[in-house]
């Protein structure tokens, strides 16, 4: 665990250290928890050799989301520089490859993933969003991959938002749009999840193995 500013959950498999391994930033939903995030990722690590980092937000959700829960348009507030801090954290806890960075993020933290990732899209090979409801209007960086899942019977973030505008205004922008639809509410299945990885860093895709 990280603390002060840079307060965030750090996982390091096995299976990635003593090599560049790939580094997956996770955002938590609404009153959700790093901790969480972690849990739900870590067999996936374990098997790909992935770093997982997952921040908390300073509140008890993402500022931006925060700000459109006030009724007030979204913006940014503490929380990027917070997330920040905890990446350079990361890197000097492991050897990172820089070139398979990603950004994902769970309802409130899919919709600042979306935000964070497309503004700064220079830094992620890959954006994923598993139902998300939102994302801050702004300059986008040079395209690169997103991925966004929605559950069809999703009564908590409906998918229409998601299907109808979030992704074709990305498309529209040049990113590299796959917008998965599964038959459930809010949620991530696994096979979902799976799907993201595979498109992220290849199907089932660990480690590299040594060669005697």
């Amino acid at each position: 665990m990280f603390r002060g500013d840079a307060r965030a959950t750090f996982y390091l498999p096995v299976s990635a250290i003593g090599r560049s391994a790939p580094l997956l930033i996770l955002l938590h939903g609404a009153r959700g928890g790093a901790d969480a995030m972690i849990r739900r990722f870590r067999s996936e690590a374990d098997r790909r050799g992935i770093i997982l980092l997952a921040p908390e937000s300073a509140g008890e959700t993402w500022d931006a989301v925060a700000e459109i829960g006030r009724g007030r348009p979204p913006a940014f507030g503490r929380d990027p520089a917070r997330i920040d801090a905890a990446i350079s954290q990361a890197f000097k806890r492991a050897s990172i490859d820089p070139a398979r960075i990603a950004i994902a993020g769970f309802s409130d933290g899919a919709g600042y993933a979306l935000s964070l990732g497309a503004r700064n899209s220079d830094r992620f090979s890959a954006i994923m969003a598993f139902s998300p409801g939102m994302i801050v209007p702004g300059e986008t960086g040079p395209p690169t991959q997103v991925f966004i899942s929605h559950g069809a019977a999703d009564r908590i973030l409906p998918i229409g938002l998601a299907r109808d505008t979030l992704a074709p205004v990305l498309r529209g922008e040049g990113f590299d749009v796959t917008f998965v639809t599964f038959q459930g509410g809010h949620e991530l299945p696994d096979d979902v999840l799976v799907q993201a990885l595979d498109l992220w860093l290849g199907p089932g895709k660990g480690p590299p193995r040594t060669r005697g």
